[in-house]
């Protein structure tokens, strides 16, 4: 009888646990936040409200599930991606081809342009490490109105750097 009410209780645990880390893809963020997030964002609020709404036009929503590979090292650059809410674990190859892990992304940091930054070393892999709300801009626009307006200096500087130091705790 006790082993049964353990048991019971390990379960209820268990499921309690899984339900923290579901998505429920019908109900997208709102605008607001969205609009906070691109607003708070260090790259994103150097651009002007306008420009900003013309990123969001044109940029779609998407959900992933925690442990889900939103970006991986073969796929090809055609979207990079905002994360709206959740966190992610960015990695790299080293040079002997093992992956190991770079930083990890959280609200407001954005995934996808290695190779518009570093040409010699354009593969990156991205993985949830919670559910993850991401918005995801078609290449051509990133690079038209955010590449080209605040430069490459600026977008290495503010999309990579920055989520890197922010993961030292000496930096925090």
């Amino acid at each position: 009888r006790l082993a049964n009410t353990r048991h019971r209780a390990n379960v209820r645990k268990t499921r309690q646990g899984w339900k923290r880390w579901r998505v429920s893809a019908t109900k997208p963020p709102g605008e607001e936040q969205i609009s906070r997030v691109l607003a708070e964002s260090l790259l994103f609020r150097r651009l002007s409200v306008a420009e900003r709404g013309a990123i969001r036009e044109g940029s779609a929503i998407r959900v992933f599930k925690s442990r889900a590979a939103p970006r991986d090292f073969a796929d090809p650059v055609n979207e990079v991606g905002v994360i709206i809410s959740g966190r992610a674990d960015l990695y790299r190859q080293n040079i002997a081809g093992r992956r190991e892990r770079a930083m990890t992304l959280s609200e407001g940091d954005i995934f996808g342009m290695q190779a518009f930054l570093d040409a010699q070393r354009p593969e990156e892999r991205v993985r949830a490490r919670t559910p993850v709300v991401a918005m995801m801009i078609p290449a051509q626009k990133f690079q038209q109105l955010v590449l080209n307006v605040l430069g490459t200096q600026v977008v290495s500087d503010l999309a990579l750097k920055v989520p890197f130091l922010r993961g030292i705790s000496f930096c925090r």
